[in-house]
């Protein structure tokens, strides 16, 4: 486990002072605040590094086993994912917590092309989570500690790392130290339990069902999963606006005003029955 965690670590090190350097560099070509040079930087180079970390562990460990790829199977995940967030969207809507306004005078050409967009980014999401989380994490973990503590640990620090941002206005020296000051000024964010709890425990859930996934079927199932749930969220929030005199307003996170109580319930109904679905056909092989 401490293993599977120290390269992590280091993976983690080593992308932030990478993308440091490189952010200083783009600096002086690039006219956008340093702060957003940084963070995009950094998460390219976490891109980049996935190559030698993939070299590093087995194809079981990382789970990126390329003949297990079908593009009829990633487009049925994507659409299954679409269809399961659609549930706690709809929900939200007939409670009224969300309520429908779209923007009519936006034309169909632009909307399509915000969709493509949206969707070509939000893949990228999955595939770069996906293979760090449920991938290369979840696969090192299961080995030393076994599936169940994997996903929890494993989830739970998918779920910190999306709350890996300082809080107010930071100026950042524009040099090779500044990535290292943003994740220091970072941490108390992200360890802070008890700041957006519902929205850290959806996130936590929906790392478990993730890892299910993976187990079930393979990792680009996760990842079109994944893409899904970052498209459907996008455009929830694009064509709904929140209704602050909701009764049921605490059903919702205010992380990102979808996920929340609601979506941490439907995940847990899910996660219970794949899990039982596991079980139920490992006893008809044992049986057989």
């Amino acid at each position: 486990m401490m293993r599977g965690l120290s390269v992590a670590g280091l993976y983690l090190l080593t992308a932030v002072l990478l993308g440091s350097m490189l952010a200083v560099t783009l600096q002086g070509v690039l006219s956008y605040p340093f702060d957003r040079v940084l963070t995009r930087s950094v998460l390219l180079v976490l891109l980049i590094l996935l190559i030698p970390l993939w070299k590093m562990v087995s194809k079981e460990t990382s789970g990126l086993i390329f003949g297990d790829f079908s593009f009829r199977q990633f487009s049925q995940s994507f659409l299954v994912g679409i269809f399961i967030l659609a549930i706690p969207v709809v929900a939200l809507l007939l409670l009224e917590v969300r309520l429908v306004a779209i923007d009519l005078e936006i034309s169909f050409l632009s909307i399509l092309g915000i969709l493509l967009f949206g969707i070509v980014l939000a893949c990228l999401i999955g595939f770069f989570e996906e293979i760090l989380f449920r991938g290369f994490l979840y696969g090192s973990l299961k080995k030393r500690v076994g599936g169940l503590t994997a996903a929890l640990v494993s989830s739970a620090l998918y779920s910190s790392v999306h709350f890996l941002k300082p809080t107010g206005e930071l100026e950042l020296p524009i040099n090779w130290l500044a990535g290292f000051i943003y994740l220091e000024r970072s941490i108390g964010n992200m360890i802070f339990l008890h700041q957006d709890w519902d929205a850290r425990l959806s996130l936590m859930i929906l790392g478990c069902f993730f890892c299910l996934v993976r187990e079930r079927f393979n990792l680009f199932c996760c990842i079109g999963l994944h893409a899904a749930f970052v498209v459907g969220i996008a455009i929830s929030r694009q064509l709904t606006t929140v209704n602050l005199d909701s009764q049921f307003l605490g059903l919702i996170s205010s992380y990102n005003e979808i996920i929340g109580q609601l979506v941490s319930l439907w995940l847990l109904l899910l996660v219970y029955a794949m899990y039982r679905s596991k079980r139920n056909k490992k006893s008809l092989v044992y049986s057989s």
